[in-house]
């Protein structure tokens, strides 16, 4: 599908929908910015899912029972596979705590829930889909909202905590 990468609705722009990836509009998945609680006092691993779920986090990794924010942005999309974590290893789906049963997460072995840029192109978002399609390693992309270009992503190879990443509902 070729398309913009923005649609508008009511006013407001909002990330355009690719197959077999999750859209987080304006938000910026490559900084890796901790919640308060990650840097001070963390919960018990057994629990991290129960907390992620009751203040509503976006991702969190174990065992390191690191509880991660996202990055808003005006100027970029991302997008993250949920048909890969790179490298040919497919991500499992797993529901919430059962304090929210109804939350999806999607969950990486390695990684971190963490993203770096891999490669930087000068094309439209669904050419830079493609680009990440055709490499092994990306498991995700960022684009800019004017449409001059964008990143593929990889999850942190550096980083060997299993990480959770809430998806949005269908």
């Amino acid at each position: 599908m070729v398309a913009s990468a923005l649609a508008a609705v009511n006013g407001t722009t909002v990330a355009i929908s690719f197959d077999g990836y999750y859209a987080f509009s304006s938000t910026n998945i490559t900084i890796d910015q901790h919640d308060p609680m990650c840097d001070q006092v963390r919960p018990p691993n057994a629990a991290i899912m129960a907390v992620c779920d009751a203040m509503a986090c976006p991702r969190f990794n174990l065992p390191d029972g690191c509880i991660k924010q996202w990055v808003s942005s005006s100027v970029v999309d991302s997008y993250i596979s949920f048909k890969t974590c790179g490298q040919g290893v497919a991500p499992d789906i797993v529901n919430g705590s059962c304090l929210s049963p109804a939350r999806k997460y999607l969950v990486c072995s390695t990684g971190g829930a963490e993203f770096h840029p891999l490669n930087f192109f000068k094309l439209p978002p669904s050419l830079i889909k493609s680009s990440c399609d055709q490499d092994a390693r990306c498991s995700g992309f960022m684009v800019y909202k004017d449409q001059s270009g964008g990143y593929t992503l990889s999850y942190a190879t550096s980083d060997v905590n299993t990480g959770y990443i809430s998806v949005p509902s269908a």
